[in-house]
């Protein structure tokens, strides 16, 4: 289902090995961005949830700190252990969230299981004011949001191996319920 998708993005990497996926995503990186001279264009980087989005992302902002930037994203749902608010995501109400997107200060939102998700053109800012690629995790709904913004991204999509291995990442993850994961 996932590699349907694949035409939509600018690259694709398959995450089956957290190191040959990591080194593939760096050497795109250096392709795309070889001297980092702001303004650099943001990285939109989309997979699903246990896809290994933050964990490669993660490690490239820890080995290259100075060049990229994570964009902090909004939800309105509860923060999970060893999670801190405006490091991880702006942790926020439905009440609030719903009032900022209807004054039109999101580039992306979604209503995931009940839960919104969405990026603030004031992170994105808060990134690009630093001189830092600003990298955007979102789910394949959002960047499609993104594909009809102004903001002119380069896309990247981390693909699971295989539905089952995605299963088992979540599962033994223990984040989701049994029902999010059966989705």
């Amino acid at each position: 289902a996932y590699g349907a998708t694949a035409g939509k993005f600018d690259a694709v990497i398959l995450n089956d090995n957290l190191d040959v996926a990591y080194a593939s995503l760096v050497r795109t990186l250096y392709g795309w961005y070889p001297q980092l001279v702001p303004p650099a264009r943001p990285l939109v980087v989309v997979g699903p949830s246990g896809s290994g989005k933050g964990t490669l992302m993660g490690r490239v902002m820890k080995e290259h700190p100075s060049a990229f930037g994570f964009c902090v994203s909004h939800t309105t749902r509860p923060p999970r252990p060893g999670e801190v608010d405006g490091v991880n995501y702006h942790y926020t109400t439905r009440e609030a969230m719903q009032a900022e997107i209807s004054a039109g200060k999101f580039l992306e939102h979604a209503d995931v299981h009940g839960k919104f998700y969405g990026t603030s053109f004031a992170s994105v800012g808060d990134v690009a004011a630093k001189g830092e690629v600003c990298i955007i995790e979102i789910d394949i709904q959002g960047a499609e949001s993104v594909r009809g913004s102004d903001l002119d991204p380069r896309y990247i999509f981390i693909q699971p191996p295989s539905m089952s291995v995605l299963e088992k990442r979540l599962r033994g993850r223990g984040t989701e319920s049994d029902e999010q994961v059966s989705m």
